[in-house]
């Protein structure tokens, strides 16, 4: 197994996802919302042993975790394929965040699974201050496989943000669509079940309170599903 481990402060951009915690295109057969929800649990049970505030999973970017997963098969280091660093993937996803942190992890088939790599992570001193970081206050899972073997990634921010969002548009991909509304059904569960899991940061939470009473609800759901119906029909 390999562990890869980076922390940068600065201002960068990036990122968007869709599920209850990540999305994930592979041929393996976890049920990998189940894996990366567990992830969180472990890295929060260890953030309170050391007197951190738990983290929030920033569901939006999923997506840049996920494709630094797919890049660490590719060469695994902190170093993108492309020569830039890690932390360029979230300028690529339109997602801003004051502080970044990433560890990565590569095993086999044979010797891996979710709790293999927190452990791995945990027993590595540079991995374990970026999982109980109090700078921090979101993360993103990513994971990726192939005949190489299996990617791991958190990738930890801090008020993240997409700067291309506008109301309605939450995701900030210039479109207001069915996406969005399942971004903000996500995040109505999860403040339903007071969920640790976050669709939305709170800086994009307003882009999904479409009705301005300071709640993301089924009915901001509704109302970008019927704009969206109204616009791809032609009808105004």
């Amino acid at each position: 197994m390999k562990l890869g481990k980076l922390i940068l402060s600065s201002f960068l951009s990036a990122s968007i996802a869709i599920g209850s915690c990540i999305s994930i295109t592979s041929s393996a057969a976890y049920d990998y919302s189940s894996s990366c929800k567990a992830m969180v649990q472990w890295i929060n049970e260890l953030r309170a042993q050391n007197g951190a505030a738990p983290l929030k999973v920033y569901t939006i970017g999923g997506s840049a975790a996920n494709l630094r997963a797919k890049e660490c098969a590719q060469g695994f280091s902190h170093t993108r394929p492309n020569g830039g660093s890690c932390f360029t993937v979230l300028d690529e996803k339109n997602i801003s965040s004051n502080t970044m942190g990433e560890n990565i992890f590569k095993c086999s088939w044979s010797e891996c699974d979710p709790y293999s790599a927190f452990t791995a992570w945990k027993n590595s001193p540079g991995h374990f201050e970026n999982m109980i970081n109090s700078s921090f206050d979101y993360v993103s899972i990513g994971y990726y496989s192939d005949s190489t073997g299996q990617y791991w990634v958190q990738l930890f921010t801090r008020s993240p943000h997409v700067t291309t969002a506008s109301k309605g548009d939450v995701n900030g991909d210039g479109a207001i669509d069915a996406v969005d509304a399942s971004y903000v059904l996500s995040q109505y569960s999860f403040d339903q079940t007071k969920s640790k899991l976050a669709a939305l940061s709170d800086k994009d939470y307003l882009y999904g309170d479409m009705n301005n009473d300071k709640t993301v609800d089924a009915v901001d759901a509704s109302e970008i599903l019927k704009y969206y119906s109204q616009h791809s029909t032609g009808r105004a």
